[in-house]
């Protein structure tokens, strides 16, 4: 069976396009220091603070975050949550250097033309909601790069307890619901990102034949929540350390044919 051709292109938000993770660091250094005037323990954005960052947001969420540095998440969400709006607003996450020109250029490079009535098209496909991230969309001009967005307000949600979970990843839901919006199927298509959850989202995705298991494609970026240990330890299509990389791989993939 020939091999396909590269016709979707998914891209998670925070920590591929946007770089969430300074940003992160900068707003927990803000709450530690300046709201409770306690000491931080990291002198900078380090493997240990995302192998801490990683290890406590997956076991108990926001509020093992928060633990970390000895404040009590339930007791203070509200307050915390009215400063991180006002300090978001005044701090917005930028783009990833060179991340911009690289989602140019395949937008560009990837256009239907004569003789090319089908290109290659692009979602983004975040669990963060919209407004953290319109602002940056939109002045760097990047939305009009992207057919559609699947953010966490979109998505529907399953009774956790006494809380509606939303289907985030690693829940395949939203890739699934990807490829249709897409009109692509897994072989034809590309997620980049930079979790464990991106992975496993997309490994052992099964559609059309539930007795086959297949899988979206996954491009690893190293410049975001993920320590590179980990990301080579799940092992996914590609690694790459520079936007750059992302081009030559969509090509290879036959992107711009």
């Amino acid at each position: 069976m020939p091999k396909k051709k590269l016709y979707g292109l998914i891209f998670d938000s925070d920590g591929t396009i946007l770089d969430s993770v300074s940003s992160s660091f900068e707003w927990l250094k803000h709450c530690v220091v300046d709201l409770y005037k306690k000491p931080f323990p990291y002198e900078n954005c380090s493997e240990q603070f995302l192998k801490d960052y990683n290890s406590s947001h997956r076991t108990k969420g926001l509020n093992g975050i928060y633990e970390i540095f000895g404040i009590d998440y339930d007791q203070e969400k509200d307050f915390l949550w009215e400063n991180f709006n006002a300090w978001r607003a005044d701090n917005p996450a930028k783009i990833i250097k060179g991340m911009d020109e690289a989602i140019f250029k395949i937008y560009d490079k990837s256009r239907p033309k004569p003789g090319k009535p089908r290109g290659l098209r692009m979602l983004l496909n975040t669990s963060n909601m919209w407004p953290s991230f319109e602002i940056q969309l939109r002045e760097s001009g990047l939305i009009r790069c992207f057919d559609t967005i699947i953010t966490r307000d979109n998505l529907p949600g399953v009774i956790d307890g006494d809380n509606l979970r939303p289907l985030v990843k690693p829940n395949t839901y939203s890739i699934e619901w990807a490829l249709d919006l897409l009109g692509v199927d897994h072989e034809e298509a590309l997620h980049v990102g930079d979790t464990l959850e991106d992975i496993e989202a997309c490994r052992n995705l099964r559609r059309k034949d539930v007795n086959t298991e297949r899988e979206v494609k996954v491009v690893a970026v190293t410049w975001g929540f993920e320590t590179k240990e980990n990301l080579a330890n799940a092992k996914p299509y590609k690694i790459i350390n520079n936007p750059k990389q992302l081009v030559k791989i969509v090509e290879q993939l036959g992107g711009f044919d």
